[in-house]
């Protein structure tokens, strides 16, 4: 038997899974030192740091760290601001926002970031990774959309299996389409053997507590074909989330293209697969809302998935979905 362990909430959960069973773990080479390159970015005056953070990324911490610390270290009053965006979950946004502060306590002067629009891009670093999100890379562009002449950047590039591959580091249009094309090329996964199962691993507390912060990883199996199991494991001990995913789920209208995608992505897994959502939302909100089935713990999936396919069953079990698109099989 192997142990496969995931997060969930607060805590983590884990499932004893034959030896059919296949693991993504990161894998590849570690980002090395780049803080050099950061200095030699900073030779001009540096006024802000603006952070775009992903939460539950393998190294991506230890980035925000280093490339802050290095930049206080030349320019001490220098101003930090923190955007967590790509969530699309005001709460969750607000969690991410303090855990940041918590990981920058040397920091003096830090606060949400509310807009790039009046930011001069010549006194500016930016923080931005390069990650598969949604059912596509998102890039620094996605943030920074306007004009970004003297703009410096470090954009990690997130590896499926969620994990910083690479960190980029110079002016900002070559390094974040040079990042996005790594991305893309990082993030895909597929399989030794084609699974039958897939357990789909979130990111754990805080941006588990909300079903609509991880709408988006509906998209790592959304390139899977056809008549899969597909178990998720997100905790949503605070319930659906936001009032656009609620209006999505009636049909009513919501303006953002890329949350309508999301949602998209999720019903389209939801009719090609069997879903299973290991949560604490009510089993009528997962059957009538999300069309899938809901678990009370991992081990009801797994039970159930076995009974749809097999006990010998092949399975590949995904720890941390972050930034990981499946695909062949």
């Amino acid at each position: 038997m192997v142990e496969v362990w995931f997060k969930y909430g607060s805590t983590e959960i884990f499932a004893d899974l034959e030896e059919s069973v296949e693991v993504l773990n990161p894998s590849g080479s570690r980002h090395a030192s780049y803080t050099d390159e950061i200095r030699r970015c900073l030779e001009d005056v540096v006024e802000a740091v603006v952070v775009d953070y992903v939460y539950a990324v393998d190294g991506y911490d230890e980035a925000v760290v280093s490339t802050v610390g290095t930049c206080t270290e030349n320019f001490p009053s220098v101003e930090v601001y923190v955007s967590s965006w790509r969530y699309a979950d005001a709460q969750t946004e607000k969690s991410l926002y303090e855990y940041v502060r918590k990981l920058l306590p040397e920091v003096k002067k830090i606060q949400p970031l509310t807009g790039t629009d009046k930011a001069d891009p010549s006194k500016t670093l930016l923080f931005s990774p390069a990650v598969y999100w949604g059912g596509r890379v998102i890039g620094p562009k996605d943030l920074w959309k306007k004009p970004s002449h003297g703009l410096r950047l470090v954009s990690p590039v997130v590896g499926c299996g969620g994990y910083v591959a690479e960190v980029m580091v110079g002016e900002f249009e070559e390094v974040s389409q040079t990042a996005v094309r790594r991305a893309e090329e990082l993030s895909k996964y597929s399989p030794n053997n084609p699974a039958d199962v897939v357990l789909v691993g979130g990111p754990g507390h805080p941006v588990d507590k909300r079903f609509s912060a991880c709408l988006h990883m509906a998209s790592s199996v959304s390139k899977l074909e056809p008549g899969k199991v597909v178990v998720f494991m997100f905790e949503s001990s605070e319930g659906l989330g936001e009032e656009w995913l609620l209006k999505l789920a009636k049909g009513e209208h919501v303006q953002d293209s890329e949350l309508v995608e999301r949602w998209n992505a999720w019903k389209a897994v939801a009719e090609k697969h069997k879903v299973v959502l290991v949560t604490a939302l009510p089993s009528t909100v997962v059957e009538k809302v999300l069309n899938a089935r809901q678990a009370d713990t991992l081990d009801q999936a797994v039970v159930y998935a076995r009974r749809v396919k097999s006990r010998e069953a092949r399975v590949l079990a995904v720890p941390n979905c972050v930034g990981t698109c499946l695909e062949g099989f």
